[in-house]
């Protein structure tokens, strides 16, 4: 039993501390073996300040939790908000929003299980308060038998299974930064992403992400459908499809967080393209993005297209996806996911744009013409610039170190299975000084929470960068520390020499020509597909 439980925590906002849909993933989803979610949130949000005085907001926060812990394969158990008449920031008004919101609990169907706490603690005679024998004295906290009146009436049966269905992700993305010019985010644009998937299925999913956002963004409007090229904004005749959260068909996501949609049917072809468009009526703050995507999608400036098919009004080209962080499908043959994180090498860096050839686009087509009814599917949590043991902020390219981005961009990935991190080199190539035991120290790290969440961990040697700009003997040596270090550690898995496939025979520290883009450090198409091709297949499953 785990409890994750922050006094003062709100829902919608992080006035105190970071709001729940912000820490879900870091506080709850990747506890180690977590089955069953029990939450009580929205007291705070109903009592403190700022006061939210209409329910529907916390209301949709509720859901969007619910959509994730189920996301994870969790059951999920919501318990009713506890009176709080008599506490200072009590009135009538609140007290509505209060009984709103236990309504939803009680009766919106979205909860597997519904632990009544008001029910169990309230009086009586005057339901607006706790009942003499269960106030702590402030008229907002039970004392200690208020609390066991709580836990008893908990169904325990509800949460030692997990729920029917699973999900992969047939696409991802790490958002790794704001884009330059939107302090007041994107207001009544549309933004039509065109993402690449690794496996189909016939029902999907898309999560949005304001996880670098520092106001809430409002989606009026999102939709997907199957792309009718990989470089045009274009639908397929027929594919459209509308999303929901929640049922509704738009969604605030609060500064830190993400939503997920409701499951929508639809035939999601493998090794096809999709588009995600959103909608964003209202200024917001800086919009959430992943650069140097390698990948032409699109925006249109005047107002609402997210349903367009023909993609006409989309004139903006852009290599940017933004707000959109992950595709799921499910699937009868597609049984797990294949994560690949790390650095520019890994997002593809100088690879063909729309051409869909990075490292992990290879390797996904390689599982896929394996023989055998059942699938991975692979998905790309590389970011360019990004590194181990430092951040970017703001508008760098870099993005939150991997240790900050692990549990959203790694372990909460849907149907995780198995891990391919290849990382470091823009540690040793930022520092003055690099330090290869910090390096080492922190793979191990990363190893341990990947295990802990029962995933296996395959590790990547570094490649070559002699030639590149800030390239010395000193930092060679540190890459050859490492390399030698992860080539003979037993904290992997597996580990795929990634430094032996493409590097110069003749010159050892340096690209060989034939895989080199031209910079000597990023790999070309040629050199991506060798990575993908010299990676043994059976070490993923």
């Amino acid at each position: 039993m785990l409890n994750a439980g922050i006094s003062s925590n709100r829902l919608l906002n992080s006035t105190w501390n970071p709001n729940a849909l912000t820490r879900l993933d870091r506080d709850v989803l990747t506890a180690t073996g977590v089955c069953s979610v029990i939450v009580m949130l929205g007291i705070n949000d109903i009592g403190g300040q700022p006061q939210h005085h209409e329910p529907s907001k916390i209301i949709a926060a509720l859901g969007q939790i619910a959509a994730q812990v189920k996301a994870k394969g969790l059951r999920v158990t919501a318990g009713t908000l506890t009176p709080f008449g008599g506490s200072g920031n009590y009135t009538d008004e609140l007290e509505g929003v209060r009984q709103a919101v236990n309504d939803f609990i009680r009766d919106g169907g979205v909860f597997d299980a519904v632990a009544d706490f008001d029910v169990a603690l309230r009086d009586p005679t005057m339901p607006s308060r706790l009942r003499a024998e269960y106030d702590s004295g402030d008229h907002l906290h039970p004392k200690d038998a208020g609390y066991q009146a709580m836990a008893a009436v908990v169904a325990l049966d509800k949460l030692d299974t997990r729920p029917p269905g699973h999900w992969v992700g047939t696409w991802q993305t790490a958002m790794a930064r704001t884009t330059p010019g939107t302090d007041r985010g994107m207001p009544n644009h549309s933004i039509r992403n065109v993402v690449h998937t690794s496996v189909g299925g016939d029902t999907a999913r898309v999560r949005l992400s304001n996880a670098l956002g520092t106001a809430p963004v409002l989606m009026g409007r999102a939709t997907l459908a199957v792309a009718a090229r990989p470089d045009a904004p274009h639908a397929v005749a027929g594919t459209m499809r509308e999303l929901t959260f929640g049922g509704t068909p738009s969604v605030t996501i609060p500064a830190g967080g993400e939503a997920l949609s409701d499951p929508i049917s639809m035939t999601v072809p493998a090794d096809g393209d999709l588009l995600v468009t959103v909608y964003t009526p209202a200024p917001s703050g800086p919009v959430t993005e992943h650069p140097r995507s390698y990948q032409t999608s699109f925006v249109a400036a005047d107002g609402d297209h997210a349903a367009d098919e023909e993609g006409t009004a989309f004139t903006q080209p852009t290599t940017a996806w933004r707000y959109v962080t992950a595709v799921d499908v499910r699937s009868s043959s597609a049984h797990g996911t294949v994560v690949t994180f790390g650095d520019s090498i890994t997002d593809g860096d100088r690879s063909t744009i729309s051409g869909n050839l990075r490292w992990p686009d290879v390797l996904a087509d390689r599982l896929a013409a394996e023989p055998g009814p059942t699938k991975l599917g692979v998905v790309n949590s590389g970011i360019s610039g990004n590194r181990i043991l430092n951040s970017s902020t703001g508008t760098g390219i870099g993005g939150p170190n991997a240790f900050a981005r692990l549990s959203r961009d790694m372990l909460t990935t849907s149907g995780a299975r198995t891990v391919i991190m290849l990382e470091g080199v823009n540690d040793i190539l930022n520092l003055p000084h690099p330090d290869p035991e910090a390096l080492k120290l922190a793979l191990r790290q990363i190893a341990a929470q990947a295990h802990a969440q029962g995933l296996r961990i395959v590790v990547g040697t570094i490649t070559p960068m002699k030639g590149w700009r800030s390239y010395t003997e000193e930092r060679e040596a540190v890459r050859q520390a490492v390399n030698e270090f992860i080539r003979t550690s037993v904290d992997f898995d597996a580990v795929i020499d990634f430094d032996a496939v493409v590097r110069d025979p003749a010159d050892p520290q340096r690209i060989n020509p034939s895989y080199d883009s031209g910079d000597h450090l990023h790999p070309s198409d040629a050199g991506y597909r060798a990575m993908a091709e010299a990676i043994d297949l059976g070490t993923l499953r």
